[in-house]
């Protein structure tokens, strides 16, 4: 009968800590510091960025930057965008994350009228560091998910911006959702989980030695 209570709290605190890693915590993208022309869904779940132009129908009250004057409005290091980048709009936020945590979002890019030419693309930037392409326009949308996992605990910088390249003449959307950051469980969690695996198993080999009796 003493044996009861135990097995519920080891039970509970094993799927406690079993369920940590998979609970993330979507990121409101209102919260973020948004340059260019980005239009923000009422939800902070969603956000839409062009290049668009004061004169080609921006999405927002805002409208495209300078390469220059995005990644200062981003707080990005000067020449930190690709080289052949005209003009653009981005997110940026900071943040503080575990070792380990993964970052995660869906996104899609595409073009209303897509020119041969045309090298429109979209960026993730780490840390002001880590350049990582999503990818360069085409005829049809292109969409994957974006998923970066940080080495070092501590602050972190990340920013997400759709860029003309080559010719400023075409309107390029970035549209992103579902962006989440899934934290690891910390020291004592593991701990925890390892005491509740060991008492379970504890109790069930002598529930065995009962039966057999």
């Amino acid at each position: 009968m003493t044996q009861t209570p135990f097995l519920t709290t080891a039970l509970a605190a094993l799927l406690w800590v079993a369920a940590t890693p998979a609970q993330a915590q979507s990121t409101d993208l209102r919260t973020w510091t948004a340059a260019g022309d980005v239009l923000v869904g009422a939800d902070g779940g969603s956000a839409t960025l062009s290049t668009a132009w004061l004169d080609e129908a921006p999405l927002s009250a805002g409208s495209a930057l300078l390469f220059d004057e995005l990644e200062a409005a981003l707080a990005l290091t000067p020449g930190s965008l690709a080289a052949d980048t005209i003009e653009g709009s981005g997110l940026q936020q900071s943040f503080n994350t575990a070792a380990g945590s993964t970052l995660r979002f869906d996104w899609q890019l595409q073009t209303a009228d897509f020119a041969g030419t045309q090298a429109d693309r979209a960026f993730v930037l780490v840390d002001g560091t880590t350049l990582v392409e999503l990818g360069t326009v085409a005829m049809a949308p292109l969409a994957g998910r974006f998923t970066y996992t940080f080495a070092d605990a501590g602050a972190h910088a990340l920013a997400i911006v759709v860029m003309d390249v080559t010719a400023a003449d075409k309107v390029s959307t970035l549209t992103i959702s579902g962006l989440q950051v899934s934290a690891v469980p910390e020291p004592g969690q593991w701990a925890l989980l390892l005491a509740g695996l060991a008492g379970v198993g504890a109790l069930g080999r002598r529930r065995d030695a009962q039966v057999t009796r």
